[in-house]
């Protein structure tokens, strides 16, 4: 376990809190582990996860209740001729933090790098035969017989753009069991709230607010120029946090244990929105998509 005082910027904190400021805000956050890798696919796991989620999305998401809502994909159903196929319908308009604009290629390279070797990622895809563009904005999802269930495995299945992937050489995620590292453990380039200032493992990381997040019209969002990074719990008290049993249900079903708030002094301020918001999981950056 790393220490407690293990400093991580996820800049899902700010979505509630800095919204309501007129001017650039930092918000400092502590949590006892960090993100094993920026490589959305390398790893299944909560923290790396949570850190993800801020500047990645996925095709879909989960709401306060556990139902699965829309992210990048805004319709989906098995088609009612063959129930092998699922059929996502994608958002349009959509670009990546570098401009690119996103696409059916792009899902259909994501979810098949997250079925490659090196990946945590592909036991949760392994009914997929295949990933296939109907059209720009439309991708079918074949599996190995009917799978119902397979849309709540896509809620952590994060969409890179394939022409960063291939001028970068990261067209396969890095095995951190083998301790392979590629340019995809340092550096992103998401379609989420969040875009990667810097990085320095197990000390910090900071994230500046996306100006052009496709969610600004849905989502209650940081003002552009916003700034997230921590500092040390024992030399910066001003923004405490803690995770251990809360006074509220999290956002995990069925689950009484989650982050809590609490205001420290005349500087302090609550860094968690209230649980029960639609956002609170995004927000307090809750590893269960």
């Amino acid at each position: 376990m790393k220490s407690l005082t293990t400093r991580l910027a996820v800049g899902v904190f700010a979505g509630v809190f800095v919204s309501t400021l007129a001017s650039a805000e930092t918000i400092r956050w502590a949590r006892a582990g960090d993100s094993l890798t920026m490589d959305p696919h390398a790893q299944n796991e909560g923290p790396t996860h949570a850190l993800a989620h801020q500047i990645y999305d996925s095709l879909l998401q989960r709401d306060m209740s556990g139902a699965i809502i829309p992210s990048l994909a805004t319709e989906w159903a098995a088609l009612p001729d063959n129930p092998n196929v699922w059929r996502f319908k994608l958002r349009k308009g959509v670009t990546y933090h570098d401009g690119a604009a996103f696409d059916s290629e792009d899902v259909v390279f994501s979810l098949n790098r997250a079925m490659a070797d090196g990946s945590d990622m592909k036991e949760l895809l392994s009914s997929v035969k295949e990933v296939r563009a109907v059209d720009s904005h439309t991708v079918d999802i074949e599996t190995h017989g009917a799978n119902p269930l397979l849309v709540n495995n896509l809620t952590n299945m994060f969409m890179m753009d394939k022409g960063w992937a291939e001028a970068n050489d990261v067209m396969t995620p890095h095995d951190v069991a083998k301790g392979e590292t590629n340019f995809a453990t340092m550096n992103t380039n998401g379609t989420g709230a969040f875009k990667l200032v810097s990085r320095s493992i197990d000390e910090k990381t900071v994230l500046t607010a996306n100006p052009n997040y496709w969610g600004k019209s849905i989502y209650p969002q940081p003002s552009d120029g916003d700034h997230l990074h921590p500092d040390p719990i024992l030399r910066d008290p001003r923004c405490c946090f803690a995770f251990g049993p809360s006074r509220h249900h999290s956002g995990r079903p069925g689950s009484g244990f989650g982050p809590r708030q609490f205001d420290c002094g005349p500087h302090g301020r609550h860094c968690c929105a209230e649980p029960g918001d639609l956002l609170w999981r995004r927000q307090c950056g809750w590893p269960y998509g």
